[in-house]
């Protein structure tokens, strides 16, 4: 079985962190069943120049639409006998095109940005996704929260959208050692409570509600670690600085060297605004460290209160201190957290959700 994944962004040399998810479910498919033939085609500028993204100017767009469209040439009058597209705009509409062509069935994923983003960008747009949700053969979510949420928005039956997250690869992510050892390792005091985030440094991601935590809790025992890249990482660093934190700053990096520092630290910070399943919780979990989280879009289908990790109201920095000073004096919570940590998102591996995906590659190509 030939397969064509259309996705925009996938990780390269000068992007590590562009969609490693969608990598991580290639992977595993190609692990699992041999037989079946990916070849991914992707937007060719994360290949060019770092974190474009960011890049919002008319120009950066007409280029990158230029681009991705001149690479999906190459692959369009190939022959592949289904078409996996991630996010409905733009991989969507490539996908659709190729469908109406060659006549092969469409899967799309959903990651949340084309319901919230890209559909609000224009009736055009809204109306295009619209069409590819109503015409593709299957949908695919990556949470429980965007299944409602894409029935609602486009209407869609709910009974035609599966749940399938990426998956995380949880041999990479577990735990070799206790965490003081961990913390010797990488030579972090052991006498502190770490607390991490990882994530773009953006609005949504929220990462300023973090500093700002850091900053009612501060002293000697307390230590901030922020691993990301973004817009907002000078504002970050001059608050920072400006309230003397106790706080180190790291750039994106590989999944090998970011478990590390999953196993590490003592609590993972995740405030996002919004977010579609957060596959960066589920590796904090599965690297023994439990959660404090925004109850926000699919965090709710793996982070359960008071068993793995703890919810704040998003926004909200006083819920936030509250749920934070709660687990430094409470350390039998804390430990019972910790315990449970790991075995709570055993489901979530990668391996699991792509014998989910191919189930549904093999039911399409016999129709």
């Amino acid at each position: 079985m030939r397969i064509l994944v259309i996705t925009n962004a996938y990780p390269t040399d000068k992007n590590i962190s562009a969609a490693p998810f969608v990598k991580n479910q290639v992977d595993s498919i190609r692990k699992i069943n041999t037989t079946i033939q990916l070849d991914v085609c992707f937007n060719p500028i994360f290949k060019l120049i770092k974190n474009p993204v960011y890049k919002k100017s008319l120009f950066w767009k007409i280029l990158k639409y230029l681009l991705f469209n001149l690479v999906f040439l190459r692959y369009f009058f190939k022959k592949y006998d289904l078409v996996h597209a991630h996010q409905c705009f733009y991989p969507g509409l490539l996908g659709y095109l190729y469908k109406l062509l060659h006549k092969v069935p469409l899967v799309i994923t959903s990651h949340g940005g084309d319901i919230d983003g890209m559909a609000n960008i224009s009736k055009i747009v809204y109306f295009l996704e619209k069409r590819i949700f109503h015409k593709c053969d299957k949908i695919i979510t990556v949470s429980s929260y965007y299944k409602e949420k894409l029935s609602r928005q486009f209407y869609v039956d709910q009974s035609a959208i599966d749940v399938i997250s990426c998956g995380t690869n949880l041999k990479t992510f577990r735990t070799y050692k206790n965490k003081r050892d961990q913390k010797i390792e990488m030579l972090l005091d052991v006498n502190k409570f770490h607390l991490l985030f990882v994530g773009t440094l953006i609005e949504r991601k929220d990462p300023m509600i973090f500093l700002k935590a850091l900053k009612e809790i501060n002293g000697p025992k307390v230590c901030g670690v922020i691993i990301g890249e973004g817009p907002l990482l000078q504002k970050l660093k001059q608050y920072s600085f400006k309230h003397k934190l106790n706080i180190l700053f790291k750039e994106f990096m590989p999944q090998e060297a970011l478990v590390k520092w999953m196993q590490s630290v003592d609590l993972f910070v995740f405030p996002s605004k919004r977010e579609p399943f957060g596959l960066v919780g589920v590796e904090a979990l599965a690297s023994g460290t439990p959660v404090i989280a925004s109850k926000v879009g699919g965090k709710i289908d793996y982070i359960i209160n008071n068993y793995n990790g703890l919810f704040f109201k998003a926004g909200c920095l006083s819920d936030l201190i509250c749920k934070l000073k709660l687990l430094f004096k409470d350390k039998d919570l804390y430990n019972q957290l910790c315990k449970n940590s790991v075995r709570s998102v055993k489901s979530f591996s990668a391996e699991n959700q792509a014998k989910k995906i191919i189930k549904i590659y093999s039911h399409l190509s016999l129709k």
